[in-house]
């Protein structure tokens, strides 16, 4: 507006500021129609960039309240597989021990069975030895029995070893009858015995 009056001189300067009334007048309808345009459109725009903000707003809560729910619920489930891990754990030394305890058991069974087939085994053995060695040694003392017999046997010889033959048997058949009364007399009586 200044530059304008500066062009038209000091003569025009009354007919500018008249012109600045006109101006003026277009400045203040301006200024009342922004205001009156503020005031209609503005509470519209602002109800709704606020209706928008608080839409966000609530999204963004309900999101986190979501979000904390969920991350309660995974730290829960962490928790969770915690202790079903240490409870399988626990089992698994558990099963173990047992395992172990039941593994030495059954080779302390199994050794004492092997010991004692081995020791039945052994006497089996042993005794069959010990009847070999006999029929050996009955075979060998029956042989020398001949070879002396038919050595050394005269007729007097006979006479004499049949008398004492004889005595033998009559010793063995009385003391086997005696037997026979003791053995009767502890099987009637077994309290007796031992």
């Amino acid at each position: 507006m200044f530059f304008f009056a500066a062009e038209l001189g000091n003569e025009n300067f009354l007919t500018s500021l008249l012109d600045f009334r006109s101006n003026l007048i277009n400045w203040l309808l301006l200024i009342v129609i922004l205001v009156w345009a503020i005031k209609k459109y503005a509470p519209q725009l602002i109800a709704q960039r606020q209706e928008a903000i608080n839409a966000e707003l609530e999204l963004a809560a309900k999101t986190r309240l979501n979000a904390e729910e969920a991350l309660a619920e995974q730290k829960r489930r962490i928790e969770q597989a915690g202790e079903e891990a240490e409870k399988i754990v626990l089992e698994a030394k558990h099963a173990a021990k047992q395992m172990v305890e039941d593994i030495k058991q059954q080779t302390e069974t199994d050794i004492t069975d092997l010991r004692k087939k081995f020791e039945l085994a052994a006497h089996n053995e042993r005794q069959a030895a010990i009847i070999e060695m006999r029929n050996i040694v009955s075979k060998a003392a029956i042989k020398l029995a001949q070879e002396n017999l038919k050595s050394g046997l005269t007729a007097n010889n006979k006479s004499k070893i049949a008398n004492e033959f004889m005595g033998e048997l009559s010793k063995v058949g009385s003391s086997s009858i005696g037997n026979e009364t003791v053995s009767g007399n502890t099987a009637q009586n077994p309290q007796k015995v031992g």
